[in-house]
């Protein structure tokens, strides 16, 4: 009788933790929802866009003084949610 109940706890054990696992799976496709323009325009697909790379993979398309608008952080680089805040901002 021993024997069932502990073989009974292991399944138990095994259900939960794949459960677990299975909503680790969800939230991980929720967080790589990305921004199409900001991925172009990241050439190098490091993550940061530069004043330079923006002005040269979209040229006349923002300003220096857009780019300034958009680095919130002012650590010279825009990351995509910056550069999301900035589009969907009211200018």
């Amino acid at each position: 009788m021993k024997n069932f109940a502990k073989i009974g706890m292991i399944i138990s054990c095994i259900v939960f933790f794949s459960g677990i696992n299975c909503f680790a799976q969800v939230d991980n496709q929720q967080i790589d929802i990305s921004n199409p323009e900001f991925s172009e325009m990241d050439k190098n697909q490091d993550g940061l866009m530069s004043c330079t790379e923006m002005q040269t993979n979209q040229p006349g398309l923002f300003t220096e003084a857009d780019f300034g608008e958009m680095d919130k952080n002012n650590d010279g680089m825009v990351s995509e949610a910056e550069y999301t805040t900035y589009c969907n901002s009211p200018r």
